[in-house]
């Protein structure tokens, strides 16, 4: 999945020692995303370049996750590790051999596990955070195909690396409560047989 653009719903924050004014030592969010835009490249390493290069657009995909985030307040640097479940299926007809028409579900799930760092913008502004990260993810995921009422069968997977980039943007409610909004863009990847 290409140009992922996360949005994060719900953020709530825990920690026993406050480290500065609004700033927890640790933070715990629980989150929700939406995919804008993908695209599906089912044969990434072909040999062929028109074959190499086709792919599934799949947008408008929710998931969601839990995140981890360590506050280092002297460095203005947040450290982060998520998990996150993707899924999308989408459904639609071709024609068979004797041009009937055979229903298809096609799709993918993904688990992005994620370590980021977070730089905090110096503006100063009481109760609102901006930032701007990135950091790589260890990505594992599956195909789901189905023709005719006829599952697939899955062979082989392998996760895979990937790196992305992010910034957001956290208002906090209260001193245990923020909402917090992130924009980021990463290239997922595995491989399944």
């Amino acid at each position: 999945m290409r140009h992922l653009s996360a949005i994060v719903i719900i953020f709530i924050s825990c920690g026993a020692t406050k480290a500065a004014a609004q700033d927890f030592r640790y933070s715990l969010s629980v989150f929700g995303s939406y995919t804008t835009s993908s695209k599906i490249f089912q044969h990434p390493n072909d040999a062929n370049e028109v074959i190499r290069n086709q792919f599934r657009i799949m947008d408008n995909i929710f998931g969601g996750g839990i995140d981890l985030r360590k506050n280092l307040p002297d460095l203005r640097i947040i450290i982060g590790l998520s998990i996150e479940y993707i899924y999308k299926t989408n459904n639609y007809s071709r024609a068979g051999l004797q041009s009937a028409a055979i229903s298809v579900k096609e799709g993918y799930s993904a688990f992005p596990v994620e370590l980021s760092a977070y730089y905090k913008i110096p503006i100063e502004l009481n109760q609102v955070l901006f930032y701007i990260g990135g950091g790589g993810g260890l990505y594992f995921g599956t195909r789901h195909y189905e023709e005719a009422g006829v599952s697939s069968k899955v062979v082989s997977l392998k996760p895979a690396l990937g790196i992305h980039i992010l910034c957001g943007t956290e208002y906090s409610l209260t001193s245990r409560l923020s909402l917090r909004v992130e924009w980021k863009f990463r290239d997922v990847q595995f491989k399944v047989t």
